[in-house]
C-alpha cells in the first residue's frame, strides 16, 4: 500500500472532480487514510472545489501544498493533521487559524505567500514548540490591529528553532529585545520597516548580538533614508548580509573583529557620509 504520493495535475488530460479523490472522502480512496507524505507540485492554484478535504488524512507526517492555493476551510482543516512534521503551503491568508495550534509535532513550516500579503504570526504560532524552520516570503510578530506583539507570555521561548525568514519588524522601542523569544536561532532574515512620520536617525533596531548561536544574518531596512544600526553582532556569525544600511567606521571595525565571519555583503550601503571606505585597513583589521 502506498504511503506517500505526489502530484503532477495538468487539467488539460482529465476532469478534477471526477478523477481527482485524494481530498474528496466519500470516494473510495482507502488509501488515502493512510497516506503518511502528500506532495502536490502545480497545476492546481484555485482548481480545488469545496468538496474538497484534508481531515480525512489524519496520519500524514509530511504535507506539500505549494502547487495549491489554500481555501480558508483547507487552511483549517491542517490544523486536524496532529502528527505533521513538515508542511509547506500557499495562501492568501494573513494569519494563521486557531486549529494550528493543535500541530504540536510540526518542525518545519513552509508558506508562499500570495498578492504581496504579510503573514501576521497570531498567538497558536508559540505553541508550536517543537518548530525548528519557519520560512516565509513576509511574516511579522505584531498585530496590525494594535500594533503590538501576538506573544502572550513574556516568558515564552521557542528554543528549538534555528531557522526564521523574512521577519518584518517596525523600528520602534518595541522591537528591541524581540529576539529574546528565540534564543537559538542559526539563520535569520529581518527587514526593518520605517514607521510613518519617522525620520532614519529615530529608527530603533532589535538586538542582535544576543543571538549566541547566530551563523547567518541578512539585516535590510525598507525606507529612502538610511538608518544606522549600532548594535553589536554575535561573534558565531559566518555570513553578514547588511542592505539599505548606514555604516559608522565604528560598525565597520565591529564587523572585521568577527572571528567567525566567511562571507560580508553589502548592497546599498552608506558608509560615514560618503567617505571612501579603506578596504585594505579592514582587511589588516581581519588578519591582526
Amino acid at each position: 500500500m502506498a504511503r506517500g504520493i505526489t502530484i503532477r495535475y495538468d487539467q488539460r488530460l482529465f476532469d478534477l472532480e471526477e478523477n481527482f479523490v485524494v481530498f474528496n472522502p466519500e470516494k473510495k480512496n482507502h488509501y488515502a487514510k493512510h497516506l503518511l507524505t502528500l506532495k502536490v507540485i502545480y497545476g492546481f492554484k484555485d482548481c480545488l472545489s469545496y468538496k474538497s478535504h484534508l481531515k480525512h488524512l489524519r496520519l500524514l507526517k509530511s504535507l506539500d501544498l505549494k502547487g495549491i492555493t489554500l481555501t480558508d476551510s483547507l487552511l483549517n482543516e491542517i490544523g486536524m493533521l496532529v502528527h505533521l512534521k513538515y508542511l509547506i503551503i500557499r495562501t492568501k491568508a494573513k494569519s494563521l487559524p486557531p486549529s494550528f495550534s493543535n500541530l504540536c509535532n510540526l518542525e518545519t513550516l513552509v508558506v508562499n505567500n500570495l498578492e504581496g500579503s504579510c503573514m501576521v504570526l497570531s498567538p497558536c504560532f508559540w505553541s508550536l514548540a517543537k518548530l525548528r524552520d519557519v520560512r516565509m516570503e513576509c511574516c511579522t510578530l505584531f498585530d496590525p490591529d494594535i500594533n503590538e506583539p501576538t506573544v502572550l507570555d513574556e516568558d515564552l521561548r521557542l528554543e528549538n528553532l534555528r531557522t526564521l525568514y523574512v521577519i518584518y519588524l517596525p523600528g520602534s522601542e518595541d522591537t528591541e529585545d524581540i529576539f529574546k523569544w528565540f534564543p537559538n536561532l542559526q539563520i535569520l532574515e529581518v527587514c526593518i520597516e520605517q514607521l510613518p512620520d519617522c525620520s532614519a536617525e529615530k529608527i530603533c533596531f532589535p538586538r542582535l548580538d544576543v543571538l549566541n548561536e547566530l551563523e547567518e544574518l541578512h539585516l535590510s531596512a525598507s525606507w529612502d533614508s538610511f538608518g544606522e544600526y549600532t548594535h553589536g553582532f554575535p561573534l558565531s556569525l559566518k555570513t553578514l548580509k547588511l542592505r539599505g544600511l548606514a555604516l559608522t567606521y565604528d560598525t565597520l571595525s565591529r564587523i572585521a573583529r568577527l572571528p567567525n565571519l566567511e562571507e560580508l555583503i553589502l548592497e546599498y550601503t552608506i558608509i560615514e557620509e560618503g567617505k571612501e571606505w579603506n578596504m585594505e585597513a579592514f582587511f589588516a583589521e581581519r588578519s591582526s
